[in-house]
């Protein structure tokens, strides 16, 4: 007798039954892993290709921020459609959110209950646009590093998951935070004899 498991996000693809794929992945392989258990091999090749170095806990609780948002589903789970779940669940966590780890704290339970507790954003608690986007970099890198074995995509020059594509807009407020010059940087290089002659 056959019984589907199913993912419980509901806006995610892809049911195992008896443990196998009860729709077509997008991928070249099968995977059954899921995400989380594949965190530690991903940092580690990553670490050991140069692409990243020193400490990657921030790294780690990415990887793991999206394995609690997208419902750590198995790598051939995995669709374009996690994107923008991953996307909303980071416009959804307010500053200082206390995430934990996957074992204990916020991210020990679903992702849906826990956002269901948080109170509404305001300008004050919305996280900066600057740090969405550099998690979302983070898991681009994350998923060209996969393209090349888990998420190997069925289309040859196809990235099934463009965290790329989801990064917000960063609106130009016309403000130079960090002027590459200074004043009396200007006055010194303007005074000088090799420019006045």
């Amino acid at each position: 007798r056959q019984t589907a498991q199913v993912n419980p996000h509901p806006l995610s693809s892809g049911a195992f039954v008896n443990g196998s794929p009860a729709q077509e992945s997008p991928f070249v392989i099968l995977e059954p892993r899921r995400f989380s258990e594949a965190i530690d091999d991903i940092i580690a090749e990553l670490k050991a290709e140069g692409t990243w170095s020193g400490d990657v806990s921030q790294q780690r609780r990415i990887l793991e921020t999206f394995a609690w948002i997208t419902g750590d589903k198995r790598l051939s789970e995995y669709n374009h459609l996690d994107v923008a779940i991953f996307k909303r669940g980071l416009l959804r966590i307010p500053q200082g959110f206390r995430y934990g780890t996957l074992e204990r704290g916020a991210m020990s339970r679903p992702a849906a209950e826990v956002f269901a507790e948080l109170p509404a954003l305001t300008h004050e608690t919305r996280r900066d646009p600057k740090t969405i986007n550099r998690d979302l970099s983070f898991m681009q890198t994350v998923s060209k590093h996969l393209s090349e074995t888990s998420w190997k995509s069925r289309s040859a020059t196809a990235l099934v998951l463009d965290f790329g594509a989801a990064r917000l807009k960063i609106k130009d407020k016309g403000e130079d935070l960090r002027p590459p010059w200074k004043r009396a940087h200007l006055e010194c290089l303007f005074d000088s004899p090799i420019y006045t002659g």
